[in-house]
């Protein structure tokens, strides 16, 4: 019997008997006051009731040729295994010799499990599931797009759930040590603000630690100084020329920093990456250390308001 397409036929159907949809219910306008539930039509849900009940409504495809979507919602948890329910699905049809079984709807359970005709084999594996292994089955396979995986596999590949990537970067790093000397030149970084105090404390600690002559030679301001004998007005050159200098290496600084805060410290001022990794003023950029871990076999599933992590 071939079998009839879904959503264009029912509304056809539907028209042809009298029967109008409204709200969440279809109405039949020869029947006074008969209604019956919109889901009992043959439309493929994942929508989870209050009860969370994974169910099929089931009918058959003689009934429906026939104008009828005469069935019922059978809730998939009451039979122990796949033989029950087609046994229990074909006891309701029983008025038919041989029914030949229309899933029209379902709810509360992956839409890979249902078809038309017939619900996989796999979905009675599912249903064995806790509701937390459930919901661990459907991240994994939205992560992988592998219809095919088991909860074993999603179990062995988990790395938990965290508000965020970053979340879970930050997690990690202080359960395996933090971060090596080799990755820190990659992920620290010093923010906006404290890159101003330290290149204000800097250039104030290069201009107090160098003699008046070096100041004046690095404003270039040595031909100025000299010829001017008045000592009021030679301090006032040295003053103008310690503003020049402190200013410029500000600005040379907060650029290094900018550029190469590790570089800066470790380099310029002689630091150990290990004690510049303690410092309060350094920070670990952990959107970006998540990023990388991304390309490197750590998947991040943005599910329910939670990011869950997988292992490949």
């Amino acid at each position: 019997m071939k079998k009839p397409k879904q959503k264009q036929v029912i509304k056809k159907h539907l028209q042809e008997l009298g029967i109008k949809v409204v709200g969440n219910y279809v109405k039949r306008k020869d029947v006074k006051d008969f209604i019956f539930p919109k889901k009992g039509l043959v439309m493929s849900s994942t929508k989870v009731t209050a009860s969370g009940t994974p169910s099929v409504y089931v009918g058959t495809y003689s009934k429906y040729n026939d104008g009828s979507i005469d069935g019922k919602w059978l809730n998939l948890e009451n039979y122990k295994d796949e033989d029950e329910f087609y046994a229990a699905a074909r006891e309701l049809h029983k008025d038919e010799e041989d029914p030949e079984l229309m899933f029209q709807d379902f709810e509360n359970f992956p839409k890979r499990f249902y078809g038309e005709s017939s619900l996989a084999k796999e979905l009675w594996d599912w249903l064995k599931l806790n509701e937390d292994d459930r919901e661990l089955l459907e991240a994994y396979v939205d992560d992988i797009v592998d219809a095919k995986a088991t909860i074993e596999d999603a179990r062995d590949n988990f790395d938990g759930t965290y508000d965020s990537e970053e979340d879970w970067a930050e997690n990690f790093l202080d359960e395996t040590g933090g971060l090596s000397p080799d990755q820190a030149p990659n992920y620290l970084y010093i923010s906006d603000t404290d890159q101003r105090i330290i290149a204000d404390e800097e250039s104030d600690s290069y201009v107090s630690d160098n003699d008046d002559d070096q100041i004046v030679k690095d404003a270039d301001m040595v031909d100025e100084y000299e010829a001017e004998e008045d000592e009021t007005k030679k301090e006032a050159i040295l003053e103008k020329a310690k503003d020049k200098v402190r200013e410029e290496k500000y600005e040379e600084i907060e650029k290094e920093l900018k550029e190469d805060p590790v570089g800066y410290f470790v380099d310029n001022l002689g630091y150990d990456i290990k004690d510049l990794m303690k410092a309060s003023f350094v920070s670990i950029d952990y959107e970006k250390y998540a990023r990388d871990a991304s390309y490197e076999g750590i998947s991040f599933v943005k599910k329910d308001g939670k990011v869950w992590v997988f292992r490949s």
